[in-house]
């Protein structure tokens, strides 16, 4: 959980499960992602918790692949099956919003427009409330499809500062 993040990796990711680490040290349990090793940043009896490595580059023309999620207890000598697989993507890239500026009080119903946009419970826009200072409003966002999201603009939001899946 989850079982997706995107491709340059990072994602915190907790494969849940029984009898994991016995008297295993932390240092030897690993996590693999299809053939890219990552180490365990926590392990118990029922979970392991590793971050998701880089992935190896997408297959023109799509925007998603998937990797089986193996975990071993001896630095990787010997991994087993989770029967998981964890999805890379690219990350969404915002290409333009409609309206671009709307009253101060919020409300407004704005349309981003780009690539990559996948449906997640995480999905949203942040918004910066004064550019200068970093100051931002995270509203979540409604998937319309790979190309399209729709968002509701917070109260005195100056513009839309970024766009992406807020849960990694």
């Amino acid at each position: 959980v989850p079982n997706s993040g995107p491709t340059a990796g990072g994602t915190r990711v907790t494969v849940k499960g029984m009898s994991f680490v016995g008297a295993s040290p932390l240092s030897s349990v690993v996590c693999k992602f299809g053939r890219e090793d990552s180490v365990a940043i926590s392990a118990s009896s029922s979970e392991v918790v590793c971050m998701s490595p880089p992935s190896p580059a997408l297959p023109v023309g799509t925007g998603l692949v998937s990797a089986p999620v193996f975990v071993s207890h001896n630095g990787g000598a010997d991994f087993v099956a989770t029967g998981l697989s964890f999805g890379y993507y690219l990350p969404p890239l915002a290409l333009g919003v409609v309206p671009s500026s709307g009253p101060s009080h919020g409300g407004t119903a704005v349309l981003v427009s780009g690539a990559f946009f996948q449906s997640s419970a995480y999905l949203a826009c942040k918004f910066a409330r004064n550019a200068t200072s970093g100051v931002f409003a995270v509203v979540p966002a409604t998937y319309i499809n790979s190309t399209l999201v729709s968002c509701t603009a917070p109260p005195a939001a100056a513009s839309l500062g970024d766009f992406g899946d807020n849960g990694n």
